[in-house]
């Protein structure tokens, strides 16, 4: 609150009504103006305030997107397989006009799917074991063409060859090539593909097999020795991207199944639903039978 010239109390602007400010208005062009910046300004700073609270909140985590597990997806079959026999009990027999809601072709929808749920468990299981297989192969990589390098220096190679070998066990370590600047990371995710590794083996290789000073008394570290390294490398490389691929498509196979708009398994139950209320009626014993059975899509 202010005291005016003439000795009424006015109200601060951002406490003024719509009607208050209006008076204002109309009491000289002076007040008019000042009052309008006041009242802007005060809004401009409420709008600010709002919109640094929302960046704060932006932070917070964000919701989780929708999934349905694997539990949840065999329950789709679970509940499907116990609704057919629901069905069949029924008196008079349930005779819906879809030959799709037909209890013998809900069956066989129930069989496929539960065949393509062990697919996917199956391709799965292949993709964790052949990718552990992989990475324990490739863990090792590093330590070993370490040993080959020393082994190499050891036996007196030019040092050209010396310096390339360097160049080609940094990349394999990831290592940042030139200065490195102040505070930067000194490890470089550039070129570390399972592909890129194999390369970066490989072309060590060529530099040992152009090197006629390298040789070792370890079996391990001999050339026979590291070219068949290298291809069990490739092998298990490939054996992971394969079943990797494989589970991919057995996934992209049960969703087309799961979740087709019209044709869809959930869908598919979740009509055969309508056509027991159309049949018996929304209050009939048969309709609260199946009313309870739950079809969800699958999210993930």
């Amino acid at each position: 609150m202010k005291t005016t010239s003439n000795g009424k109390v006015e109200p601060k602007v951002n406490e003024m009504s719509n009607e208050q400010l209006k008076e204002a208005l109309y009491a000289n062009n002076g007040a008019v103006t000042k009052a309008i910046e006041e009242h802007q300004a005060e809004q401009k700073k409420k709008i600010n305030k709002a919109y640094l609270d929302k960046l704060k909140g932006s932070n917070a985590k964000a919701p989780k997107k929708r999934s349905v597990n694997e539990a949840g997806i065999s329950e789709n079959v679970h509940n499907g397989e116990q609704m057919v026999d629901v069905l069949n009990s029924f008196e008079p027999p349930f005779n819906p006009i879809n030959i799709a809601h037909k209890p013998e072709n809900l069956t066989a929808r129930n069989v496929l799917g539960r065949e393509m749920l062990q697919e996917v468990r199956e391709t799965k299981q292949h993709k964790t074991l052949d990718g552990n297989a992989r990475r324990a192969e490739f863990e090792i990589l590093n330590k070993k063409f370490t040993r080959v390098f020393n082994q190499l220096v050891a036996c007196g190679a030019p040092e050209g060859t010396i310096n390339n070998a360097k160049s080609i066990l940094d990349l394999m370590r990831a290592k940042r090539r030139g200065k490195v600047k102040e505070g930067a990371k000194t490890k470089s995710i550039s070129r570390q593909s399972f592909n890129q590794l194999i390369e970066h083996v490989s072309d060590f290789l060529v530099l040992l097999n152009n090197c006629p000073e390298y040789d070792s008394n370890v079996p391990e570290l001999k050339l026979p020795a590291l070219e068949a390294y290298r291809d069990d490398l490739k092998l298990r490389n490939s054996k992971a991207s394969k079943s990797k691929a494989e589970w991919s498509t057995s996934l992209v196979e049960r969703n087309e199944f799961f979740n087709a708009k019209n044709s869809g398994y959930v869908a598919t139950f979740q009509a055969t639903k309508r056509s027991v209320k159309a049949q018996y009626g929304a209050d009939s014993p048969q309709y609260h039978q199946v009313a309870h059975f739950k079809f969800n899509r699958i999210y993930s």
